[in-house]
């Protein structure tokens, strides 16, 4: 061995020897260039430097005492990260890696909620860059098409929905919540809504009961409502019977000897007056022949509701002259235009067909045995039962025709002007 050898054996004898007296633990005092040093290789996280006495930098594995590499005069990571880290220390890299088999399913299900966290388009499974990213991870991973990513996120979207409502009505505490969104018009002109917080609202328990008493009080009238805005149903005749479910709900929470009565006195306020609202608009169908008339031809309600409802009597004879009145004046319009008919028919194919006397006592005894007959199930679809029977009763028929389309609120025309452009 020449001197030369000799020298340099000598030197990694003595930087070996100068490496043997580092401490085995990281968080030694020798450590200080946690803080003034930045790290900014990823490896960083599994090694510590280290500063001997002469100066020198050391990089030393956080799990081994084996893995000590000198990083003085600009040394790079690289040994560094060919240090087998992924083998010898998996446990104590990352203890929560799942061990489990690969699974498609599994990974279908991360790919959507990364599409939709990251904002990604569903096409970006497309594109062969990303398929080429997803084979070198994994060959055996079977990237699904842009549809079915479509539909993997409106089931996500589903279930995550079902479970926020789950807790939101089925907390113990009656916990409320306030969505904020945020509108505005984007460069293209296109109407944007966004979600910009959901906060959990504090209240006192005095609050919340008032809400929920509130609640119970409204009930009813969404329920009301739903039914009378239906624009595919016959609405008038269900008028009357509607306003007596609202005013019959209304007094049991007036009266203080009823189980459903109010206990809480600003409400009790609040629904005296509403009752008093109600009350005026009820009366007003007095002043109009269109309510009884559609109540009577429901065939679901006829005369029995009154009586079901006990009505006084003269109220009932009121209902059942109003109807017969406009089934007289029908029956009077209709016979003269069936007889200029008939007489201009006659006058063309035989003269004497004029003189024909006519045997059809239908116009007699049509509302009569239509108010004898039993009212039927609610289940029954109204305009489909006086189509099937318009040949017995033509002239009650003609008369719902024109009754049973009128509407009983203006919901039709609002929907109008919301879905169209004036």
């Amino acid at each position: 061995m020449d001197n030369a050898e000799e020298t340099q054996t000598k030197d990694f004898e003595h930087e070996n020897t100068e490496e043997n007296v580092l401490p085995e633990k990281s968080n030694s005092a020798l450590s200080i260039l946690d803080e003034d040093d930045k790290k900014r290789s990823v490896v960083w996280a599994h090694f510590d430097k280290f500063a001997d006495v002469k100066g020198v930098i050391w990089a030393k594995c956080q799990y081994c005492g084996s893995g000590k590499y000198n990083m003085s005069n600009g040394s790079s990571t690289g040994n560094l990260n060919r240090h087998d880290l992924t083998k010898a220390h998996l446990e104590k890299v990352d203890p929560s890696v799942d061990k489990q088999p690969f699974s498609n399913k599994v990974f279908c299900k991360k790919l959507s909620e990364w599409i939709v966290t990251d904002d990604q388009p569903f096409t970006v499974v497309k594109s062969p860059e990303f398929h080429a990213l997803i084979n070198i991870c994994n060959p055996e991973a079977n990237i699904p098409s842009a549809g079915t990513i479509k539909s993997d996120i409106l089931k996500l979207y589903k279930n995550y929905k079902t479970n926020v409502q789950n807790i939101l009505q089925t907390s113990p505490n009656v916990v409320g919540f306030l969505g904020i969104t945020g509108h505005y018009i984007h460069s293209d002109w296109n109407l944007k809504v966004i979600l910009v917080d959901f906060v959990e609202l504090q209240r006192s328990h005095s609050e919340w009961s008032l809400i929920n008493e509130l609640c119970q009080v409204f009930k009813i009238f969404h329920r009301a409502t739903e039914e009378m805005s239906k624009s595919q149903s016959v609405t008038l005749s269900s008028s009357i019977p509607v306003y007596n479910v609202l005013l019959d709900h209304l007094e049991k929470l007036l009266d203080k000897q009823h189980k459903e009565h109010c206990s809480i006195p600003e409400i009790r306020t609040a629904i005296a007056k509403g009752y008093k609202k109600l009350k005026t608009y009820y009366a007003k169908t007095d002043e109009s022949c269109v309510y009884p008339v559609a109540t009577i031809l429901d065939l679901r309600m006829k005369l029995k509701y009154y009586q079901q409802q006990q009505w006084e009597q003269e109220y009932i004879d009121a209902a059942l002259d109003v109807i017969r009145n406009v089934y007289n004046d029908y029956c009077q319009v209709n016979s003269l235009a069936i007889n200029d008919s008939s007489i201009q028919e006659h006058d063309q194919n035989n003269f004497f067909g004029m003189f024909e006397i006519s045997n059809d006592s239908s116009k007699e005894n049509e509302l009569e045995e239509y108010l004898r007959k039993p009212v039927i199930n609610f289940k029954t679809n109204l305009l489909q039962w006086w189509k099937a029977h318009e040949a017995t009763y033509p002239h009650l028929s003609a008369i719902a025709r024109n009754f049973l389309v009128i509407p009983d609120i203006s919901v039709p025309v609002e929907r109008i002007f919301l879905a169209e452009p004036i």
